[in-house]
Protein backbone atom coordinates (compact mmCIF):
# COMPACT_ATOMS: atom_id res chain seq x y z
CA UNK A 1 0.00 0.00 0.00
CA UNK A 2 2.88 2.39 0.73
CA UNK A 3 3.91 1.88 -3.11
CA UNK A 4 0.47 2.88 -4.49
CA UNK A 5 -1.29 -0.31 -3.97
CA UNK A 6 -5.26 -0.04 -3.25
CA UNK A 7 -6.72 -1.54 -0.24
CA UNK A 8 -9.89 -3.48 -1.10
CA UNK A 9 -12.55 -5.05 1.36
CA UNK A 10 -11.93 -8.19 2.62
CA UNK A 11 -15.00 -9.78 1.52
CA UNK A 12 -14.12 -9.23 -1.21
CA UNK A 13 -10.46 -10.37 -1.16
CA UNK A 14 -11.06 -13.94 0.22
CA UNK A 15 -13.81 -16.48 -0.14
CA UNK A 16 -14.32 -19.35 1.86
CA UNK A 17 -15.49 -22.76 0.02
CA UNK A 18 -15.57 -25.38 2.82
CA UNK A 19 -15.01 -25.31 6.26
CA UNK A 20 -15.30 -28.50 8.17
CA UNK A 21 -15.55 -28.62 11.69
CA UNK A 22 -12.28 -29.63 13.50
CA UNK A 23 -12.01 -28.45 17.62
CA UNK A 24 -14.04 -31.53 18.72
CA UNK A 25 -11.69 -33.87 16.19
CA UNK A 26 -9.07 -32.33 17.87
CA UNK A 27 -10.04 -32.49 21.46
CA UNK A 28 -10.52 -36.44 21.02
CA UNK A 29 -7.70 -37.29 19.04
CA UNK A 30 -4.98 -35.24 21.14
CA UNK A 31 -6.60 -37.36 24.41
CA UNK A 32 -6.39 -40.68 22.40
CA UNK A 33 -2.99 -40.12 21.65
CA UNK A 34 -1.98 -39.04 25.29
CA UNK A 35 -3.48 -42.45 26.71
CA UNK A 36 -1.87 -44.24 24.17
CA UNK A 37 -4.19 -45.88 22.62
CA UNK A 38 -3.05 -46.36 19.16
CA UNK A 39 0.10 -48.28 21.39
CA UNK A 40 -2.14 -50.56 22.74
CA UNK A 41 -3.56 -52.27 19.25
CA UNK A 42 -1.37 -54.60 16.87
CA UNK A 43 0.86 -52.71 14.29
CA UNK A 44 0.11 -55.80 11.85
CA UNK A 45 -2.70 -53.94 9.89
CA UNK A 46 -1.87 -50.00 10.22
CA UNK A 47 -4.65 -49.42 7.78
CA UNK A 48 -7.21 -51.71 10.12
CA UNK A 49 -5.65 -49.88 13.43
CA UNK A 50 -6.28 -46.29 12.22
CA UNK A 51 -10.22 -47.46 11.13
CA UNK A 52 -10.59 -48.49 14.53
CA UNK A 53 -9.21 -45.81 16.13
CA UNK A 54 -11.23 -43.75 13.77
CA UNK A 55 -14.49 -45.24 14.57
CA UNK A 56 -13.51 -45.09 18.11
CA UNK A 57 -12.81 -41.26 17.72
CA UNK A 58 -16.55 -41.06 15.90
CA UNK A 59 -18.50 -43.04 18.81
CA UNK A 60 -17.09 -40.31 21.24
CA UNK A 61 -18.20 -37.79 19.26
CA UNK A 62 -21.42 -39.17 17.74
CA UNK A 63 -22.99 -42.30 18.38
CA UNK A 64 -24.16 -44.05 15.02
CA UNK A 65 -24.24 -47.27 12.85
CA UNK A 66 -20.95 -48.28 10.61
CA UNK A 67 -22.86 -46.84 7.78
CA UNK A 68 -23.61 -43.68 9.35
CA UNK A 69 -20.20 -43.65 10.77
CA UNK A 70 -18.71 -44.38 7.32
CA UNK A 71 -20.46 -41.10 6.38
CA UNK A 72 -19.77 -38.92 9.31
CA UNK A 73 -15.93 -39.38 8.31
CA UNK A 74 -16.26 -36.88 6.05
CA UNK A 75 -18.49 -34.10 7.52
CA UNK A 76 -15.62 -32.97 9.58
CA UNK A 77 -12.00 -33.30 9.98
CA UNK A 78 -11.72 -36.95 11.47
CA UNK A 79 -11.73 -38.67 8.46
CA UNK A 80 -8.32 -36.50 7.42
CA UNK A 81 -7.24 -36.27 10.64
CA UNK A 82 -7.06 -40.35 10.87
CA UNK A 83 -6.21 -40.94 7.55
CA UNK A 84 -9.52 -43.02 6.19
CA UNK A 85 -11.16 -40.23 4.30
CA UNK A 86 -11.23 -42.86 1.89
CA UNK A 87 -12.49 -45.76 4.02
CA UNK A 88 -15.83 -47.54 2.75
CA UNK A 89 -18.33 -49.44 4.91
CA UNK A 90 -17.09 -53.17 3.90
CA UNK A 91 -13.40 -51.76 5.45
CA UNK A 92 -14.94 -51.03 8.44
CA UNK A 93 -16.46 -54.79 9.05
CA UNK A 94 -13.37 -55.94 8.59
CA UNK A 95 -11.21 -54.13 10.78
CA UNK A 96 -13.86 -54.68 13.36
CA UNK A 97 -13.40 -58.36 12.93
CA UNK A 98 -9.58 -57.87 12.64
CA UNK A 99 -10.03 -56.17 15.93
CA UNK A 100 -12.13 -58.63 17.45
CA UNK A 101 -9.39 -61.37 15.95
CA UNK A 102 -6.74 -59.07 18.05
CA UNK A 103 -9.12 -59.40 21.50
CA UNK A 104 -9.38 -63.22 21.09
CA UNK A 105 -5.68 -63.45 20.56
CA UNK A 106 -4.77 -61.20 23.59
CA UNK A 107 -7.29 -62.73 26.24
CA UNK A 108 -5.46 -66.52 25.22
CA UNK A 109 -2.16 -64.74 26.98
CA UNK A 110 -0.54 -63.41 24.23
CA UNK A 111 -0.87 -60.69 22.09
CA UNK A 112 0.47 -60.29 18.48
CA UNK A 113 1.87 -56.50 18.99
CA UNK A 114 4.30 -58.66 22.03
Amino acid sequence: MLKGGRVIPMETALSIENSLPHGHVAAVAGVMKSLGLKGLMSRDDERKRDLVLAMIAQRVLEPASKLATHRLFNASTLGTTFGVEDANKEELYKALDWLAGQQTESSNGWSRST
